[in-house]
C-alpha cells in the first residue's frame, strides 16, 4: 500500500517522524565533515561545499528524484529553488542562535573561499533563469540549455575553490584513524538524512494533494522549510564551535549545489526540469539571488554590530523573502 493510500493521521506521523530524523542527523554531520574537512586538507569552504552542503541536501536529493521518477517536474522545481530562498534566511538563523555575541556571521565567515560561493551561488541563479528562459532554443536529445549551463557553472566553481584550499591532507597513521571514524560518522548521519528526505517526500506528496495545493507551491514551502532542517542544525552546531566559515558554507556551497538537481532530474523524468520554471518560480530565483547579494555585501563590509542579536543584512535578507514569497504565491496564482 502507498502512503497516497494511508489515512491523513498516518501521513501526518510520518512526516513529523522524517522531519525529526532529518533534524537529529545535523549535528553528527557537522562534526564529521569539520573532522573530514581537516584531515582531507580540503579546508572549511571547499569541505562545506562538497561535503556538508551535499549531506544536509540529501532530502531535496530524494524529493527532487522521486517526484521526477512520478514525473511531477513542478514539485521537483519548487522544491529546488523555494529551498534556495528558504535555506538563505537560516544564515540569519544561525546569526542569531548559532553566533552568540561579538561580530555577526558575515563578518567572522568573510574568507575569500565564501566570498566566492556567494558570488557562485549569484551566477547559479542566472544560470537557471537562462536555463528557464531557454527551454525552447537548442536541445542535446531530452535535455535543454539549462540542463548543461548550469552544471558547467557549478563545476567551474568548485574547480575555482579547490584552487584556494589551504593545504595537503595529513597522512600519519592516527590522522588515517580519525579520518576512518569521521567517515563512518559521516556516512552514518547522512543515511539518516536521505532516509528523512525519502519520507518527507512521500509524506509531502499525500499531504499536498489532500489540501488541494499544486506541487510546484507546496514544494516551494511548506517542503522546502521542513527540507532546510539539516542546514539549521549543522550551522548552528558548526557556529557553537567557532566554525564560522563551515556555517556559511553550508549554507552557500548548498544552495549553488541545489540547481545542479534540476539537470539530475531531467536525466530521470526524460524530459527537461528547466520547462517547469514558470513566471512564479522565477521569483523565487530573483528572491534567492537578491539575498545572497544581500549577504554577500555583509561579507564585504564586515561589519561589527549587531541589532538584535543578528547583522544589519538580516532586515533586508528578511525584507526580501517575505517580498518574494508575496509575490510567488499571486504570480503562481494567476499564471497557474
Amino acid at each position: 500500500m502507498t502512503v497516497a493510500a494511508w489515512s491523513t493521521a498516518a501521513v501526518c506521523v510520518l512526516f513529523a517522524v522524517s522531519a525529526v530524523l532529518v533534524w537529529m542527523a545535523g549535528a553528527p554531520l557537522a562534526r564529521s565533515t569539520d573532522a573530514l574537512s581537516l584531515q582531507l586538507g580540503l579546508g572549511e569552504a571547499l569541505g562545506g561545499l562538497l561535503l556538508l552542503a551535499i549531506a544536509t541536501n540529501l532530502p531535496e536529493v530524494a524529493i527532487v528524484l522521486s517526484a521526477a521518477v512520478r514525473g511531477d517536474l513542478s514539485m521537483a522545481v519548487g522544491n529546488v529553488l523555494g529551498g534556495i530562498a528558504v535555506q538563505t534566511i537560516v544564515l540569519v538563523v544561525i546569526d542569531r542562535w548559532g553566533v552568540r555575541a561579538g561580530a555577526p556571521l558575515a563578518t567572522r565567515a568573510a574568507t575569500p573561499g565564501v566570498q566566492i560561493e556567494a558570488l557562485l551561488v549569484i551566477a547559479m541563479m542566472a544560470a537557471t533563469t537562462l536555463g528557464a528562459l531557454s527551454v525552447a532554443g537548442p536541445r542535446f536529445g531530452a535535455l535543454s540549455v539549462g540542463d548543461v549551463i548550469v552544471p558547467a557553472v557549478w563545476i567551474a566553481g568548485v574547480a575555482l575553490l579547490a584552487r584556494m584550499r589551504p593545504h595537503g591532507p595529513p597522512t600519519d597513521p592516527a590522522a588515517r584513524k580519525t579520518r576512518a571514524k569521521a567517515g563512518a560518522m559521516f556516512a552514518a548521519a547522512s543515511l539518516a538524512t536521505l532516509a528523512g528526505g525519502v519520507g518527507l517526500e512521500a509524506a509531502g506528496s499525500a499531504l499536498a494533494v489532500r489540501i488541494g495545493w499544486e506541487g510546484a507551491l507546496f514544494g516551494a514551502t511548506v517542503l522546502a522549510a521542513v527540507t532546510s532542517l539539516p542546514e539549521i542544525t549543522t550551522g548552528i552546531a558548526a557556529a557553537r564551535q567557532d566554525e564560522h566559515e563551515l556555517a556559511a558554507s553550508d549554507i552557500l556551497g548548498g544552495n549553488a549545489f541545489l540547481p545542479v538537481l534540476l539537470t539530475a532530474a531531467s536525466v530521470v523524468a526524460g524530459a527537461s526540469a528547466f520547462a517547469s520554471i514558470g513566471p512564479g518560480l522565477l521569483v523565487l530565483c530573483a528572491t534567492g539571488a537578491l539575498m545572497t547579494a544581500a549577504f554577500a555585501a555583509a561579507l564585504a563590509a564586515r561589519t561589527q554590530r549587531r541589532l538584535l542579536g543578528v547583522g544589519p543584512e538580516a532586515f533586508p535578507m528578511i525584507a526580501i523573502y517575505g517580498l518574494g514569497l508575496i509575490l510567488f504565491v499571486s504570480v503562481s496564482r494567476q499564471t497557474g
